[in-house]
């Protein structure tokens, strides 16, 4: 596994597994005060399915929900 982490808002985790290579991109972007918005992205060969990434991204995953009441930055 591979990690750059490019300025603040930036990740990407490059992962090589049995399936073949993995690009997952992690940005987060202010909105406004203690409001953030949060996109990832997977790249991966064609040949790896939906259903593959589906098990661990759906509607049961762990959301972003623990938020701060105080502005630290």
């Amino acid at each position: 596994m591979a990690l750059a982490l490019i300025g603040l808002g930036l990740v990407i985790l490059n992962f090589k597994t049995s399936f073949g290579p993995i690009k997952l991109v992690q940005v987060v972007t202010p909105v406004e005060p203690l409001i953030q918005k949060v996109v990832h992205r997977i790249y991966c060969p064609v040949y790896l399915s939906l259903k593959w990434y589906k098990q661990f991204y759906s509607a049961n995953s762990i959301q972003f929900s623990n938020r701060k009441e105080i502005m630290d930055w």
